[in-house]
């Protein structure tokens, strides 16, 4: 009988161990986490391509005079001097 106690003992190890893996939760768990894994990865790249957009028109404010004016006067409503802006509102009740 004492030579079956180490065989017995690796026994109940690997049979708590496959309690542990394998439990009523585990399964669950793990696939709600690979879930948030790949929510978690398709909202990076979706801040990724942010990003690049992002440095892209720093780049292009940085370096480009012609993407400086364009910002300068959509954002800002500058002109250059001797230059008249005409803006033009549209009305907001157009159907009476």
């Amino acid at each position: 009988m004492r030579k079956y106690i180490p065989y017995i003992i690796v026994l109940l190890a690997l049979v708590a161990l496959g309690f542990l893996f394998l439990g009523e939760n585990s399964y669950e768990r793990v696939s709600e986490l690979r879930r948030g894994i790949f929510l978690q990865k398709q909202k990076n790249a979706e801040l990724g391509d942010s990003v690049y957009e992002l440095k892209r028109e720093v780049y292009g404010l940085q370096n480009d005079p012609r993407v400086l004016e364009k910002a300068a006067r959509n954002e800002l409503g500058m002109a250059r001097p001797n230059e008249q802006i005409y803006i033009f509102e549209k009305d907001k009740d157009t159907s009476k």
